[in-house]
């Protein structure tokens, strides 16, 4: 598996005929919107054909989908009565990021979607003290998401693929 980290390696490489398949069909598509459709069904398809269920999972990922990732591992913990330890392992066993990451993801989500709705940065300022400490701890996790701060990715990254992805 660490042979894996950070690589970049064909479909076909990976999945076989399947990624065969994969890439050819969405070679002959030219729309970006059936595009983003045909990934996102194909790639559940996959989740859920070696999808293992785990009700503790199940009720840790919603609980923090639905607090918009501002629940603390503590509160989790509590809620499940299990350790952070043991939490950990089964996120990383079937989900494959720790429940610390996971918030992170959902509480970011909740920017990104709404910058994703073309709204400037000063409607959304009020709300972050909400979701972080202050601006600065919201423009590191908004770096180590997408690799820029926010206004260099709005200025030059952003494009109307990630609009359209968030949106959906």
């Amino acid at each position: 598996m660490q042979e894996t980290v950070d690589g970049l390696f064909d479909a076909c490489d990976v999945f076989g005929k399947w990624g065969r398949d994969f890439r050819e069909a969405l070679r002959n598509m030219e729309d970006v919107g059936q595009k983003v459709q045909f990934i996102q069904d194909r790639l559940v398809g996959l989740l859920l054909k070696n999808q293992v269920d785990n009700r503790l999972i199940d009720f840790c990922v919603r609980t923090l989908e639905l607090a918009d990732g501002r629940m603390p591992i503590k509160e989790l913990e509590r809620r499940t009565g299990f350790t952070r330890r043991y939490l950990d392992q089964l996120f990383s066993r079937h989900v494959g990021l720790s429940p610390k990451t996971l918030a992170e993801i959902f509480r970011f989500q909740k920017f990104y979607r709404k910058w994703a709705q073309s709204l400037p940065f000063e409607v959304l300022k009020e709300e972050l003290h909400d979701y972080y400490y202050d601006q600065a701890h919201f423009t590191k996790e908004f770096k180590k998401m997408t690799g820029y701060p926010p206004g260099k990715f709005s200025r030059e990254v952003s494009n109307e693929f990630g609009r359209r992805l968030v949106l959906k």
